[in-house]
């Protein structure tokens, strides 16, 4: 044999062939290749993490400390990271961890025992369940792999890519049609009046049509201004402030307000593109609770939990529409609409909107990456953010960056 760290060379003894020799009797030094995981994988920059701090990385006492390891070495990994996220929350790490050192029919029972807790426990698909034990077990050095078998997505996990059909009414007569047939009506009636005039005659005819254009310029203006208030948005309409119509109630939905009234809306529609890769406030540390805001997850409370992260206490200094989603959303602004009209979807709204617009959402999203950001809290830390390509809800750090898309309820 030779120590490549010495090059010292000998001849092993019939006794000693046996036996697996670890150490140079030289040098010292160890003769077990040295592990250098591939950093370029999710996996092996996990595997990394713990040859660097050892097995206790995986205990729950360090759960913090692992997630905010993930955070700074898997930066590109964002989809990895927040699935993995929940698991260590679930204390999953520590789970596996007990695992270790025993055989590997052991290691794999308890591997497909921790999958199954993950799809009942956290609501996670099976697929992804196996990825995220898959990772852990990597960073273990573990050789065993669960396979990835994609099942056929039964009809209530298949995704809602079209958008609820409303139900077809008759339109009103549109803006144009009304103006043409208005300046018709008083191009004709003005060559009248000027006929009659020149005569100088029949000056109660002309008194009785200048009533009665008055009066149809009044129905006119009328019509074209409830034809707007009643008008039926199809999904993927253009709304009235410029965005695209993702949710329509006919029978409507409360929006709650700064003052705690509620305003009864029928439709949200959404701004056409990313505002940004934004985070949900400006929270410089992941260990202190000072970000912690009341908000809402249902329907209707965008708008209100828009205001009160706004309004709320923050340990990361001003806000500013770079560091703070919601801000972003708030000034948003367009031809037909001003600030404040604008809100950071709650994470019901943020869900409609991937339901009904997801497709169309991703078509305009060229970066591939695809975590959208809600409204709504999970705890001090976290903030329920959305995969938009496949609808997969998690929760990540408040200090995380996500994509962040204006909703707007009228």
């Amino acid at each position: 044999m030779q120590c490549p760290h010495c090059n010292a060379e000998w001849n092993l003894s019939n006794s000693q062939s046996q036996k697996i020799i670890n150490t140079c009797p030289f040098c010292g030094e160890s003769l077990i290749p040295e592990e250098k995981p591939d950093t370029d994988t999710f996996g092996g920059i996990l595997r990394s993490l713990v040859l660097e701090r050892g097995t206790e990385l995986y205990k729950s006492e360090k759960s913090q400390q692992l997630k905010s390891l993930l955070s700074d070495m898997a930066v590109n990994f964002q989809k990895e990271r927040k699935t993995l996220n929940i698991a260590i929350t679930e204390g999953i790490p520590s789970k596996l961890l007990s695992y270790d050192g025993k055989s590997d029919d052991e290691k794999r029972i308890g591997l497909y025992e921790i999958v199954h807790q993950l799809e009942e426990d956290c609501g996670m698909s099976k697929e992804r369940a196996i990825e995220t034990v898959n990772y852990l077990a990597t960073g273990l050095g573990w050789k065993i792999q669960l396979e990835l078998k994609k099942e056929e997505p039964t009809p209530s996990e298949t995704p809602q890519s079209n958008p609820p059909t409303t139900p077809q009414t008759s339109k009103p007569k549109e803006k144009v049609q009304l103006e043409v047939k208005k300046k018709t009506i008083t191009s004709n009636a003005s060559q009248a009046t000027q006929q009659l005039t020149s005569s100088k005659k029949n000056w109660k005819i002309i008194l009785v049509l200048l009533m009665v254009l008055n009066f149809i310029g009044i129905i006119t203006i009328l019509s074209i201004t409830i034809g707007d208030a009643f008008k039926i948005y199809q999904i993927g309409d253009t709304g009235p402030g410029g965005g695209i119509v993702f949710y329509h109630s006919p029978s409507g939905f409360n929006v709650i307000q700064a003052d705690g009234s509620s305003k009864r809306c029928h439709y949200l529609e959404v701004s056409p593109t990313d505002l940004g890769n934004i985070s949900w406030c400006a929270q410089q540390s992941l260990w202190r609770d000072c970000c912690d805001i009341q908000t809402g997850e249902g329907l209707g409370y965008g708008k209100i939990n828009t205001l009160r992260i706004i309004n709320g206490k923050h340990n990361g200094g001003d806000l500013t529409v770079e560091n703070c989603a919601a801000l972003a959303c708030h000034k948003y602004r367009t031809e037909s609409t001003k600030d404040g009209e604008w809100f950071l979807p709650s994470r019901d709204e943020l869900n409609l909107l991937y339901k009904n617009l997801g497709e169309r959402v991703m078509k305009s999203n060229t970066t591939g990456d695809s975590w959208y950001l809600s409204s709504s809290q999970s705890n001090n830390y976290d903030v329920w953010v959305q995969f938009f390509s496949d609808g997969y809800q998690t929760f990540d750090f408040k200090s995380g960056v996500s994509f962040v898309r204006a909703v707007r309820a009228f």
